[in-house]
């Protein structure tokens, strides 16, 4: 059933794209193509790489192939396999929704791709347009959902596989499986663990709508919540927090630019990297030189700095 299968492939430049898609090939499901989003924003073309099409001609004016000096994740795939890949400036424009057609795909999956995909396009397949979001949807819609699974303390979260629609992260649930947030994880290890679980469900959401033995679930209405890209207050730590808290949400952004902060007694500590908590430690001020370290009192524990300004 799975060689049968035609599907099209929406991702990003960012790792959580490349596991689904991993997981679609190694289950023998033809992905035809990629889409990925315009690399500039100036309308110049980049380079073709000269892999063939698996469809129909694409004008290359809509959706040029790309290639050359990206490497890496889902790009460095499609070259070991040969599949076309195709950036798009403009989603909702005649000669992309054309193109897209002539792929003849039964199913369309996304995993981090970082534009509203139009209802010319969720039309287009038979068996929908599956996305891969990393959170329990409804919980935690939107851009950056890890971020605010580090931002509220939580221990569990999710990976959720749902038909694309008019809403950004609406649509009836598929596949939804919960998974652990360690103690002191990484963003970027809890971002492949989502990703890993994540190609499971979507391989597994494809053959079930293809083979119809899958049951979409609408999701609930009451505990939805979107959340946008973070500000610079949403980096902010407040000492009303746990140790093991803040501990926790440092670790987690550690692989965003921006680095979180600390305001103890009206200063302002950026923080850079942690070495650990202590739970149930006590100190007799807010801040205390340890060595070459740093000691900040929470409510309740204390928290070890190990580089910051």
């Amino acid at each position: 059933m799975g060689t049968e299968l035609r599907a099209i492939y929406f991702g990003g430049g960012g790792s959580f794209s490349l596991a689904p898609l991993e997981a679609l090939v190694v289950g023998g499901v033809n992905v035809c193509g990629i889409v990925i989003p315009a690399l500039s924003a100036n309308g110049a073309s980049p380079a073709i790489w000269p892999l063939p099409f698996s469809g129909a001609h694409v004008p290359r004016q809509a959706l040029p192939m790309v290639g050359g000096t990206l490497d890496g994740g889902v790009l460095a795939l499609a070259r070991d396999r040969g599949i076309p890949v195709l950036e798009v400036r403009a989603l909702g424009a005649l000669a992309v929704v054309d193109a897209l057609q002539a792929y003849r795909p039964d199913v369309v999956c996304a995993a981090c791709f970082p534009r509203r995909v139009p209802n010319a396009i969720l039309d287009l397949p038979s068996l929908g347009c599956l996305n891969v979001h990393p959170s329990l949807l409804p919980l935690n819609r939107g851009p950056a959902p890890l971020f605010w699974t580090f931002r509220a303390g939580a221990r569990t979260t999710g990976v959720t596989v749902h038909i694309m629609s008019g809403q950004i992260d609406g649509g009836n649930i598929i596949e939804q499986a919960r998974i652990a947030v360690p103690d002191g994880v990484t963003g970027e290890e809890m971002e492949r663990r989502c990703a890993k679980l994540g190609g499971e469900l979507l391989l597994r959401a494809v053959l079930g709508r293809a083979t119809g033995t899958t049951i979409p679930v609408p999701q609930e209405t009451r505990p939805a919540s979107y959340r946008g890209w973070p500000s610079e207050r949403d980096f902010g730590i407040p000492i009303r927090w746990s140790a093991r808290r803040a501990f926790n949400f440092i670790r987690g952004v550690s692989n965003w630019p921006r680095r979180p902060a600390i305001v103890v007694d009206g200063e302002r500590i950026t923080v850079h990297r942690v070495g650990g908590y202590e739970a149930r430690a006590l100190l007799p001020r807010p801040i205390l030189s340890d060595g070459p370290d740093l000691l900040v009192r929470f409510s309740p524990g204390v928290l070890r700095l190990t580089a910051w300004d």
